[in-house]
């Protein structure tokens, strides 16, 4: 966390400040002082609720530090799991992403774009894009659970 941006820092303290009590008390004062810290000294305000907190708003680091955030502090033990989970999965996706695109035996023959984010399906001579939720939408979707409960 020590080399968080201002931006990055003011954006999880807005979404901190939008926390329920019980949520905040989870988070040590230790880690809070330093986004705090981070901040700097701007007064603009990019979330106001929990309706501005989607994807166009908030930057790839803040999705990065946030999910530490959920995971080492909000989450209970089989929100951990789940998150270790799909973390799991991701690894081992990218780990054939990786051997796929570098593989030896076909290095020299012509390149063809691997997909690494949307899986393509031809039906009917027709492709198909299938939606997968993405593993920092799903962090999303819980915190903002966290809110609603009061």
């Amino acid at each position: 966390m020590r080399n968080m941006s201002a931006s990055t820092s003011r954006q999880l303290c807005e979404i901190i400040s939008l926390l329920p009590e019980e949520g905040k008390k989870k988070i040590p004062f230790e880690v809070i002082n330093l986004i705090k810290e981070k901040r700097g000294e701007t007064t603009k305000k990019d979330i106001k609720s929990v309706e501005d907190i989607n994807d166009e708003k908030i930057s790839k680091e803040t999705k990065k530090y946030l999910a530490y955030i959920f995971f080492k502090y909000l989450a209970n033990e089989e929100e951990q799991k789940e998150f270790s989970q799909i973390l799991s999965e991701n690894e081992v996706r990218h780990g054939d992403y990786l051997r796929k695109k570098y593989d030896i035996s076909n290095i020299f023959k012509k390149k063809e774009k691997i997909e690494d984010d949307t899986n393509l399906e031809e039906n009917n001579n027709k492709l198909v894009k299938i939606e997968t939720k993405k593993w920092w939408y799903i962090i999303f979707e819980k915190i903002k659970n966290l809110f609603r409960i009061k």
